[in-house]
């Protein structure tokens, strides 16, 4: 069968929150080495809500046959604790919750939510080590993830492996990802 639907996901974010509360050295020198180089400048902390799939449900050749879309609310924090030029430290927390079916207004429900937490430590701009945690209650799935990535932030190969507890058809799933963002500081 065929299914047919649209959806769109909406968020906010505000950065630099609270940005005196990050151990904050300043940038080398301007220079192209430095713009080359240097991380993104937030500082403190960073909020960020969206809503992902909102859309009508999809439906298939039979009207009567509909099933809802995976609607996901996600909150997540973000804290640069260390902002330095040669070590760099970001923690974040998110918290998710699927807004579908009888437990979408439970949304404190221990039992209901995806809960994941990190840490990135970045050294002398180029080299980044990366672990976090995951925690879904209600599909009982756990697991550890980490990685790393080398190369400035806007120029960056990343690779990552995920652990999840006891067997699972994801253990061991390794990620790889090329990142490109042309440096907007170059043309200052």
């Amino acid at each position: 069968m065929t299914g047919t639907t649209f959806a769109i996901d909406l968020g906010l974010l505000y950065r630099n929150l609270l940005p005196n509360f990050t151990i904050f050295e300043p940038y080398m020198k301007n220079s192209i080495r430095s713009q080359m180089l240097s991380r993104s400048k937030y500082r403190g902390l960073s909020v960020g809500l969206s809503v992902a799939n909102i859309g009508p449900d999809m439906t298939y050749e039979d009207v009567t046959q509909a099933d809802p879309l995976p609607r996901n609310l996600l909150l997540g924090v973000g804290y640069r604790a260390i902002d330095t030029d040669v070590i760099a430290l970001n923690l974040a927390i998110d918290y998710q919750k699927e807004l579908i079916g009888d437990n979408a207004t439970k949304f404190f429900d221990p039992e209901e939510i995806i809960l994941s937490y990190g840490g990135e430590l970045t050294f002398f701009y180029l080299v980044t080590g990366r672990v976090g945690y995951l925690k879904d209650k209600g599909s009982g799935m756990e697991h550890w993830t980490w990685g790393f990535g080398i190369g400035p932030e806007w120029l960056r190969f990343n690779w990552s492996i995920q652990k999840p507890k006891g067997a699972s058809p994801q253990h061991n799933q390794k990620r790889y990802s090329f990142v490109f963002n042309l440096p907007a500081g170059l043309f200052h």
